[in-house]
């Protein structure tokens, strides 16, 4: 009895060690097939047309190795900086946050594996002024983003939001929407859901009209003319007074000038390809 009641513990140490072995094979796999999608994105990034279309102001992205600070570059931790891309320029419009009390997250997003910026509750960065088109300069601006809830969240934003059209801000309206408001003219561009998923947003001004897309999909337009926005209170994560972001951000690609059809569509599927969202 007691060589058989032996014999069993010894079969058990057995199990138990492979089940180890096979848990610690499996995560090690686990990670090995996160760091090829991070590759992977970082190769896509640095062979997208971006960096080829003139007049581009701010890119920032979330998967490139110098995107922030490397000692701040793990799961959870609190981000200072989150710099500017923008190879056009040598003078790069970083987004900066100084107090942790308003610092966003270093994230793993879920469905790609891929590193976001996670804000929650007060988070957001200070960008410099003038980096979101102001006065009435044409622009065209992408997001990859999503929210956690329905919510009146800021995604970007400038201005003194205080009288018609002297801001021009960005932001989930808390329903299925993207909002471009330039305080008294708002563009709402639609969307099935804009919650728990990764979604594309484009909002485009070419001087007459505004016009917003969502994966690559026209969803609506409307004349606008004259904007006076002011080139103060940059920021990403917030726009207007307590409109914070709760949610994660992937990307923004900032141009002042409207992109004709070819190249926005070109950075929409980028975008598709690098954040694996189906572009239209």
């Amino acid at each position: 009895m007691n060589k058989k009641s032996a014999f069993s513990l010894i079969e058990l140490s057995i199990v138990i060690l492979i089940i180890g072995i096979l848990v610690a094979g499996v995560t090690q796999s686990s990670r090995l097939i996160n760091q090829m999608r991070l590759m992977s994105a970082r190769s896509i990034t640095l062979s997208s047309p971006v960096p080829t279309i003139k007049n581009l102001i701010a890119w920032y992205e979330s998967v490139g190795e110098k995107s922030f600070n490397e000692s701040e570059m793990s799961a959870g931790s609190l981000l200072s900086n989150w710099y500017d891309n923008n190879i056009q320029s040598s003078i790069k419009l970083n987004g900066f946050q100084t107090t942790d009390l308003n610092k966003p997250q270093y994230f793993i997003d879920e469905t790609t594996a891929l590193p976001v910026v996670k804000f929650t509750d007060q988070d957001f960065f200070n960008i410099p002024d003038g980096t979101v088109p102001f006065n009435n300069m044409p622009y065209t601006i992408f997001f990859v983003s999503q929210t956690y809830s329905l919510c009146a969240c800021g995604l970007l934003g400038s201005g003194t939001y205080n009288s018609n059209f002297t801001a021009n801000a960005f932001r989930y309206d808390g329903s299925t929407s993207m909002v471009n408001y330039w305080w008294g003219n708002d563009l709402y561009v639609t969307n099935s859901s804009t919650v728990r998923k990764n979604t594309i947003h484009t909002f485009l001004y070419d001087l007459a009209k505004r016009e917003g897309y969502s994966d690559g999909v026209f969803r609506t337009s409307l004349p606008a003319t004259n904007r006076i926005s002011t080139s103060i209170s940059n920021t990403i994560g917030k726009t207007f007074n307590t409109e914070f972001m709760n949610g994660t951000i992937g990307e923004i690609i900032i141009f002042d000038r409207a992109l004709n059809s070819e190249e926005r569509k070109s950075i929409e599927l980028y975008l598709g390809k690098k954040w694996s969202i189906k572009v239209s």
